[in-house]
């Protein structure tokens, strides 16, 4: 019988979990076997730069005056934009977004590795807080429309803190299970 944490021998296992990440990409013989999938994937991307590229410069190179210009929206005061100024715009919004995700998604995998107790606490503290806001301002509204609504958000946000605070033992096997799970993550990278 293994003892608790440890793992059986590589040789030994059926599972591909437990296996070497170098033996699985290089197989007994060391040569790497997803030279097809990696070529594939470099063709594809060679692809849409080159469509990208294409038809960014064939955008940017027009003069303003030879495409037809997209119709104004309703009650719309100020003149429409050049496609080369749209294209622009829309590189833009997508590295920003692209950006963000990419910051995102570090900031999730530093705080699932630190700690599993602090993101559930900290998480069900934002969602209260951002329902007590949310109240506050729906009060401010004023009105029976702002009042009611306002005063249904506070009964959630209590009904909120209410739940965390009885359900408190769930929150800890949650916070053991996360913490598995980071564990893992931090064993087997290629498990991402």
């Amino acid at each position: 019988m293994l003892e608790q944490g440890a793992l059986p021998s590589e040789a030994g296992t059926s599972s591909p979990m437990l296996r070497r990440l170098e033996y699985r990409r290089f197989g007994h013989t060391g040569v790497y076997r997803d030279v097809t999938f990696a070529l594939l994937f470099g063709l594809q991307l060679v692809c849409v730069l080159t469509i990208a590229v294409v038809n960014g410069g064939r955008v940017h190179a027009s003069p303003a005056g030879s495409l037809p210009p997209p119709p104004p929206p309703l009650g719309a005061l100020e003149p429409p934009a050049s496609a080369s100024r749209l294209s622009a715009e829309m590189l833009l919004i997508l590295a920003v977004a692209s950006g963000v995700a990419a910051l995102l998604s570090a900031l999730w995998l530093v705080m699932l590795q630190t700690g599993a107790r602090s993101l559930i606490w900290s998480g069900a503290a934002l969602a209260t807080a951002l329902a007590l806001a949310n109240a506050a301002w729906l009060f401010s509204l004023g009105g029976a429309a702002g009042t009611a609504l306002g005063l249904a958000s506070f009964c959630l946000c209590l009904g909120s803190v209410a739940y965390l605070l009885y359900h408190r033992s769930f929150l800890d096997f949650s916070a053991c299970l996360l913490s598995a799970v980071a564990h893992v993550l931090r064993a087997y990278p290629a498990t991402l």
